[in-house]
C-alpha cells in the first residue's frame, strides 16, 4: 500500500483551495457515483468559523501532498467522508476511511458524555469493502438508508419555468430583502444556527453567487421558497445546496420552478450535469426532485459502534 498521512484542515488560506480543487476532480472521475461537492465544502465550511473547520475536517494525504480523501465531524458524533474514487475497493480506500474513523472517534470520545451517542459514520451502501473494514472495528448498520444522492444530467434545453401570477424568481443581490431570505432558512430547517452573520460570511465565500443564491417572491412580498445553486467550473456540474419552502407554500410547484431556473442557469454557464441530496426517506423532498427531472443513483447509510 502507498504512504499516507492524515492532518487537520489548516485553514481557508492554505487549504480551501486544494479541498475545492480535489472535489471538483474527483467530480469528472469515471469511478464518481455521488458524494461530497466543492458546493458542500463551501456551504458547510463558510459559515462558521474557520477555527471551527480547522477542528472538523481532516485531509488524508499521499506522500507528494495530493489529497486522497477528506473527513468531516459534525459534533457530538457524526462521521462523514469522501474517498477518491480511484481508490474504490482497494487496501488504501479502507486504511483511509480507517484512519478517518479513528480520528472521528478520539474527537467524539473527548466531547462524550456519559450516556451520550455513539459515533455514526454515514457510509455509500455500495461501499462493501469499507462496510467490511467497518465490521471488523465493531460497526454495525444502524437502520435504513439515511441520505439519498440524485443527479440528472442538463443534456437538452431547459425554458424558463412559467410562474403563478404574481410570484417572482429573485437573485438575492445586496438591494434584496436579505433579513427574509435569512428567516426563511431559520423556519425551514428550525431549530436553525442560521444567522444574518453567518449568512454574510457565506456571501463572501469562494463559489457563491448572488445570481445563483435564489428566491420565490410571493405577491406579500414574502418568500415562499428558496435554494442556493453551486456552479463547479471544473467539474461542469452543479449542486442544489440547501432547498426549502414555507409549509404554506409546499406542493404548489414554486420550489419545482425554482430548481428549473436553477438548472437553466446552470446550462447557460457550461453545466452537463447537476446534484442535489436528500433524505432518503423523505418522501415530499425526493418526489420534487423526480418531478424535477432528478434520479436517485445511491444511498448512505449511518453505522455504529456500541
Amino acid at each position: 500500500m502507498a504512504a499516507y498521512t492524515l492532518h487537520p484542515y489548516r485553514g481557508h488560506a492554505q487549504d480551501a483551495a486544494r479541498v475545492t480543487a480535489f472535489l471538483s476532480e474527483i467530480n469528472r472521475h469515471p469511478r464518481f457515483v455521488a458524494d461530497y461537492y466543492a458546493g458542500d465544502f463551501v456551504w458547510r465550511s463558510f459559515r462558521v468559523s474557520e477555527a471551527s473547520s480547522c477542528d472538523s475536517i481532516a485531509l488524508w494525504e499521499s506522500a507528494i501532498g495530493q489529497i486522497a480523501g477528506i473527513g468531516f465531524f459534525d459534533a457530538p458524533a457524526e462521521l462523514s467522508y469522501t474517498i477518491h474514487p480511484g481508490l474504490a475497493g482497494t487496501p488504501d480506500e479502507v486504511e483511509g476511511v480507517m484512519g478517518l474513523i479513528a480520528w472521528a472517534e478520539a474527537l467524539s470520545e473527548n466531547g462524550r458524555k456519559d450516556g451520550s451517542t455513539p459515533l455514526g459514520v454515514t457510509v455509500r451502501t455500495d461501499q462493501d469493502a469499507i462496510q467490511r473494514g467497518l465490521s471488523e472495528r465493531g460497526y454495525r448498520p444502524a437502520g435504513d438508508p439515511t441520505y439519498a444522492g440524485n443527479f440528472r444530467p442538463l443534456d437538452d434545453p431547459i425554458a424558463a419555468p412559467d410562474l403563478p401570477a404574481s410570484f417572482e424568481i429573485v437573485a438575492m443581490t445586496d438591494e434584496a430583502d436579505l433579513l427574509d431570505r435569512v428567516e426563511i432558512h431559520r423556519e425551514v430547517w428550525a431549530p436553525s444556527k442560521f444567522t444574518r452573520e453567518t449568512y454574510s460570511m457565506l456571501r463572501s465565500a469562494p463559489m457563491y453567487r448572488q445570481d445563483l443564491d435564489l428566491a420565490m417572491r410571493a405577491p406579500d412580498g414574502r418568500y415562499a421558497s428558496y435554494l442556493i445553486g453551486w456552479w463547479d467550473p471544473a467539474a461542469k456540474s452543479g449542486l442544489l445546496e440547501p432547498v426549502g419552502a414555507r409549509s404554506s407554500y409546499r406542493r404548489l410547484g414554486l420550489t419545482k420552478a425554482l430548481i428549473q431556473e436553477t438548472l437553466r442557469r446552470f446550462q447557460e454557464l457550461g453545466a452537463d450535469r447537476a446534484f442535489v441530496n436528500s433524505l432518503a426517506n423523505d418522501i415530499p423532498s425526493n418526489a420534487l426532485y423526480r418531478s424535477a427531472g432528478f434520479t436517485r443513483i445511491t444511498e448512505w447509510q449511518e453505522w455504529t459502534r456500541t
